[in-house]
């Protein structure tokens, strides 16, 4: 089709946004190299429910991802 990836991982993005999924809505805004939203969506989403829950491993690989994005 020649849809540019960016453009699909933010749609799928939106969808998880409006299925509620907010893991999956971060994992698709870091695909997409949508920075600020993924980070802002983890801080105020991901990130309380991983420390209450004392499971900090659920997020790693999205931390990672953006530590690495970061480092460039």
């Amino acid at each position: 089709l020649g849809v540019p990836e960016k453009w699909l991982l933010l749609a799928q993005a939106y969808r998880a946004k409006y299925e509620r999924k907010p893991s999956l809505e971060v994992e698709c805004l870091v695909g997409a190299e949508e920075w600020h939203s993924a980070h802002r969506l983890l801080l105020e989403e991901l990130l309380p429910e991983a420390v209450l829950a004392d499971n900090l491993q659920s997020i790693k690989v999205l931390l990672e991802k953006m530590s690495a994005a970061a480092a460039r």
